[in-house]
């Protein structure tokens, strides 16, 4: 044995290895806290299906083969009353909620699908209670533009996948 060991005791060794290692990990934390270990989410980056941009007067020259100009009306919502292809109108705003599978109360907001269902958001289907700020910040990566917008919605290639041999 070493003059070390021989001085210290076996159980003062280990309370000192574990404060060393307790302290190693401490000062790990602190500098991964303080120096942008954070994760920010975007909500419109929850909903990579959202593919919709708004016209500007200058977008109106673009060619009309290679771009889906859609008017947001309340005609054009009725159209997309399905799971797989359902937009509603909240707030004079549409959102497309195709794409949303994570609803808590599993499908109940299909009926709102293609119509108006300001009414039935704000009162979780008539049950008179709100839905909560953390459900309004995921609708607003749902949403495709106010009524009356013209947007440019994406373009489904039907070639896609295809090779010159199919």
């Amino acid at each position: 044995m070493n003059c070390f060991t021989q001085l210290v005791s076996p159980r003062i060794l280990k309370l000192i290895f574990m404060k060393t290692v307790l302290f190693s990990v401490t000062l790990i934390m602190l500098f991964f806290l303080l120096f942008g270990c954070t994760i920010s989410v975007n909500p419109m980056d929850l909903n990579p299906a959202n593919n919709y941009s708004v016209v500007t007067p200058s977008d109106q020259n673009a060619p009309l083969q290679t771009t889906n100009y859609v008017l947001l009306s309340a005609e054009e919502v009725t159209k997309h009353k399905a799971i797989g292809d359902c937009w509603m109108i909240i707030d004079g705003n549409v959102y497309d909620l195709s794409q949303y599978v994570d609803h808590p109360g599993g499908y109940t907001y299909v009926p709102y699908c293609g119509k108006d269902a300001t009414e039935g958001y704000t009162t979780k289907g008539g049950r008179t209670k709100a839905h909560s700020p953390y459900a309004d910040s995921l609708l607003a990566a749902y949403r495709v533009g106010a009524i009356g917008q013209t947007v440019i919605a994406p373009v489904i290639d039907s070639n896609a996948g295809k090779t010159e041999n199919n």
